[in-house]
């Protein structure tokens, strides 16, 4: 007796088929840079604005459902939403806003503007340091002196040495 199986033939069937007749048609949706690098910003300041560009390069247009940074960024301008139209470019604008820095160095803030589109997420890679002291100061009572190191850069430069009478 000649035993078949019935799942494996249909599925081969079902696979010509689709071969056979789907079609597929390319769709370019680019967010560039992947990276926005904001430096060293001091925490209560924001840093200059920085853009990131979406090019839909595909023939129809592609909606966009929400444009969020996640921490200390914020979305200053944005002609991306609702929709980018069929073969356009569309720019989003971010700054960097940190509140508060964990130590005089600075602390590595980083973030992510996600972008929800109709074809998918996309996400750029955010990326800054927050300062938070103006400055330390150590005085030293045996010769009249105070040292001050700038913010962020103690142990990298020399003090200013202000010298009392």
């Amino acid at each position: 007796m000649n035993k078949t199986k019935p799942g494996v033939l249909t599925a081969v069937i079902l696979g010509i088929l689709w071969a056979g007749t789907a079609t597929a048609s390319k769709i370019e949706f680019k967010v560039s840079p992947s990276t926005l690098s904001f430096g060293r910003v001091h925490s209560g300041q924001a840093s200059a604005v920085k853009t990131v560009t979406i090019t839909n390069q595909s023939s129809s247009s592609v909606d966009i459902s929400s444009i969020a940074p996640s921490g200390p960024y914020v979305v200053t301008a944005d002609d991306c939403t609702p929709a980018v139209a069929a073969g356009a470019k569309c720019h989003v604008s971010v700054k960097f806003a940190p509140v508060s820095a964990s130590n005089l160095k600075g602390s590595a803030e980083t973030g992510t503007l996600s972008i929800s589109s109709g074809l998918g997420p996309a996400a750029v890679r955010l990326t800054g340091t927050a300062f938070g002291a103006e400055g330390l100061f150590v005085a030293n009572f045996f010769n009249d002196s105070v040292n001050v190191f700038p913010f962020g850069e103690f142990g990298n430069v020399s003090p200013i040495r202000i010298i009392g009478g």
